[in-house]
C-alpha cells in the first residue's frame, strides 16, 4: 500500500487497500507525518515510455477500478460471509503478489522477510488484516457514499495519529480543519436508512478501518525506506494470508461458499485483481511520471463518483444530509491540509 511509508491509494485495496487509496490519501497524508519521501513524489518526473495523454487514461482507469471496487463490494458481501470474503480475497492477492516478487527477485528476496518479519507482522496486522477486513465489514453495513466520504478522511485521521506519535506539531488551522472534517462526519453519522442503507455500526467499521490504515502509515514511517514497493507489499500480505488462513479454511469448512452465485465469485475476482493488483500497479506506475499531489487531486473524485453509480446501480439515496456532510468533510479536509 501504501512509501507513504506507504503511500496507499486506496484502503481496502492495498495495504498499500491496497486500494485502499489512502487513496491516494496516503499520498496525500504523506506531509503530514513529514516523510522525506514526499519531497520525491511532488516531482514530475521524466517522460514516460508511453505518451502522456495515454497515462493519464491509465490513472483515469486506476480510479474508476478502486471507486467501482465500492460497488463490487456490496455485491461480494451480500453473497460471501465477512471472514470467507477478507480471508479469499487476501490469499489470493497474496499468491498474485508472490508470483509477481518472484518473478522479479527471485526466491532470495524473501531473505529479507525472514529478518524483518516481526516489525513486518506489525504492518500486515493493521494495514493488511484491520484494514481490509473492516472496510469490507463497513461495506455490508452501510452505503457506498458514507464508506467513500469516511475513508476520504485518511488525511485528517493520519494527521491525528502522526501529533499523538510526536511526527506533527498542529497549528490552529490544521485544528480547525479537521474539527470541521469530524463536525461533517458526525452529520453523515446521523444518517440512518432503513433496510440497506447506511448505519451508525457501519460508519463505524468503516472509520475503524480507515484508523487501521493512518496508523500503518504511520508505523511504515520508519519500515518503509528498507523496501521497495513490490517487496513490502508482498511481505505484508504473505503475513496476512498468513494469520486469515485458519479463518479462511475454516469459513469454506463450514460451508461459506455453497450459496455464492458466479455474480459473487466475479466480484471477489474483481476486488482482488483488479483492485488489488492491477490498479495498485497502474498507481506505482503512474507515481514515477505524475506528482503526488495530482493523483491524490484525481482520488477525490471516488466519493461523488461512487456515490453516483451507488445511485444508479443500488438505488441509494442521496439525501441534503448527505449533500451537507460531504461539503463539509472535504471542506475540512481541504483546509486541514492547506494548514
Amino acid at each position: 500500500m501504501t512509501h507513504e511509508g506507504p503511500e496507499n491509494p486506496a484502503p481496502g485495496c492495498v495495504p498499500a487497500e491496497a486500494g485502499g487509496g489512502l487513496k491516494v490519501a496516503g499520498a496525500a497524508s504523506a506531509s503530514a507525518a513529514h516523510t522525506v519521501v514526499e519531497e520525491v513524489l511532488e516531482v514530475e518526473h521524466a517522460q514516460p515510455p508511453i505518451s502522456r495523454p495515454l497515462l493519464y487514461v491509465l490513472v483515469g482507469l486506476m480510479v474508476m477500478m478502486w471507486t467501482a471496487n465500492y460497488i463490487v463490494g456490496k455485491i461480494a458481501v451480500r453473497e460471501f460471509g465477512l471472514w470467507t470474503l477478507g480471508g479469499l480475497r487476501i490469499e489470493v492477492a497474496a499468491a498474485i503478489m508472490l508470483a509477481l516478487f518472484l518473478a522479479r527477485r527471485g526466491a532470495a528476496g524473501l531473505r529479507a522477510l525472514r529478518q524483518n518479519w516481526k516489525v513486518l507482522g506489525l504492518l500486515s496486522l493493521v494495514g493488511v488484516v484491520f484494514n481490509q477486513m473492516l472496510f469490507i465489514a463497513g461495506l455490508k453495513y452501510t452505503s457506498v457514499a458514507h464508506a467513500s466520504l469516511i475513508i476520504s478522511l485518511g488525511p485528517v485521521f493520519v494527521l491525528i495519529l502522526a501529533r499523538l506519535h510526536g511526527l506533527e506539531r498542529l497549528s490552529a488551522l490544521k485544528i480547525a480543519g479537521m474539527a470541521v472534517s469530524l463536525a461533517g462526519l458526525a452529520l453523515l453519522a446521523g444518517e440512518h436508512h432503513n433496510g440497506s442503507g447506511p448505519s451508525l455500526l457501519g460508519d463505524l467499521f468503516t472509520v475503524a478501518g480507515s484508523m487501521a490504515f493512518a496508523y500503518y502509515v504511520i508505523l511504515g514511517k520508519e519500515v518503509t525506506p528498507r523496501f521497495d514497493s513490490l517487496s513490502l507489499n508482498t511481505f505484508v500480505y504473505l503475513l496476512g494470508a498468513a494469520v486469515l488462513l485458519p479463518v479462511t479454511i475454516g469459513g469454506l469448512a463450514g460451508g461459506g461458499l455453497a450459496q455464492v452465485t458466479w455474480k459473487g465469485w466475479l466480484a471477489m475476482g474483481y476486488m482482488t485483481v483488479f483492485c488489488s493488483v492491477i490498479a495498485y500497479l497502474i498507481f506505482y506506475f503512474a507515481l514515477h511520471y505524475v506528482s503526488a499531489t495530482r493523483l491524490a487531486t484525481l482520488s477525490y473524485l471516488q466519493p461523488p463518483l461512487a456515490t453516483l453509480l451507488g445511485l444508479l446501480f443500488l438505488k441509494e439515496q442521496i439525501t441534503l444530509r448527505l449533500i451537507a456532510g460531504a461539503a463539509i468533510i472535504f471542506a475540512g479536509v481541504y483546509v486541514t491540509e492547506k494548514g
